[in-house]
């Protein structure tokens, strides 16, 4: 809900925010929002354990349940061939050595046993929780050539 005046006011009359004590005035079902998103997302806590998974990662990465994936779960879905270089790689960007995280690794589907590559992304919200997206490489590479096609140069 708008204030009566919304007006932006001028940078000379606005006073100083304290965003530390702002809140909304309205609520945000981020569930619903992520939830919509076509690729699989997940919302993981500061130590880098899932806490929320959509159903698009159910769907692309073969996982019933938050459960199967819950706190460091997930790891153990990762190829034992690739398992050491990407925890490793995760650590890294756990311990703040990187702001982003972009990796490629085979994921190994609990319901069919199926191998899967994937490129997982993630980065640190200023809540200190861990937002991430996964894609198969298939459509990581589709999306690629989509954005290459779109670019245009000036």
């Amino acid at each position: 809900m708008l204030p009566s005046d919304h007006r932006r006011p001028s940078a000379e009359s606005a006073p100083a925010l304290d965003s530390s004590a702002w809140e909304p005035d309205f609520k945000v079902d981020w569930e619903a929002h992520l939830e919509a998103l076509p690729c699989a997302t997940w919302i993981g806590n500061p130590t880098g354990g899932s806490v929320f998974i959509n159903q698009a990662y159910r769907r692309i990465l073969g996982v019933h349940s938050l459960d199967e994936v819950q706190g460091d779960r997930w790891n153990k879905h990762i190829h034992p061939d690739d398992r050491n270089s990407y925890v490793k790689a995760w650590e890294r960007f756990m311990k703040g050595l990187s702001s982003r995280f972009k990796e490629s690794v085979r994921w190994v589907r609990p319901d069919t046993g199926q191998t899967v590559r994937i490129v997982v992304r993630a980065q640190r919200l200023l809540c200190g929780q861990l937002q991430g997206w996964i894609r198969t490489a298939a459509a990581e590479q589709a999306l690629a050539k989509l954005e290459k096609l779109t670019y245009v140069r000036r």
